[in-house]
């Protein structure tokens, strides 16, 4: 465990793999404690039936190499951990970059993140829209 570790934070960061012809990169939700060398990996995939589903998974590696870059996206106070997790649930399973953008447009909206950082990011830096979705319902009325 790291001497620096601060279990009262999480940041948020996306990170983006190296894309190739046959496959554009791979965009990840990544939440961490500060100073942790692990954190939860939030991303849509293709599951062996061929269909996208939302993984989320504990216990995965921050430094992947993996990873061509991360960006860091904001430091939130822990209690917003399961907010965060439960957009996840909320953005429906498609394309791992509309899901991601999504997910920064759910932060956005949330207050987490600058205004417009969600289109910035889509026009700058998005290269697939393949099996583009949507956000899921915005709503923020509680049922």
């Amino acid at each position: 465990m790291a001497d620096n570790l601060d279990l009262t934070h999480i940041n948020l960061y996306l990170a983006i793999t190296d894309g190739c012809e046959c496959a554009p990169a791979h965009w990840i939700i990544l939440v961490q404690h500060p100073g942790s060398p692990e954190c939860i990996w939030l991303h849509s995939v293709i599951n062996c039936r061929g269909e996208y589903e939302v993984s989320i998974e504990p216990a995965k590696r921050f430094n992947s190499h993996s990873f061509a870059t991360k960006e860091f996206l904001v430091r939130l106070p822990v209690c917003q951990q399961s907010v965060v997790l439960d957009m996840a649930n909320m953005v429906p399973a498609q394309s791992c970059q509309c899901w991601a953008s999504y997910m920064l447009l759910r932060f956005q909206n949330q207050g987490y993140l600058d205004p417009g950082t969600y289109e910035l990011w889509c026009d700058l830096h998005m290269t697939s829209r393949r099996l583009d979705l949507g956000p899921g319902c915005l709503c923020t009325c509680q049922h």
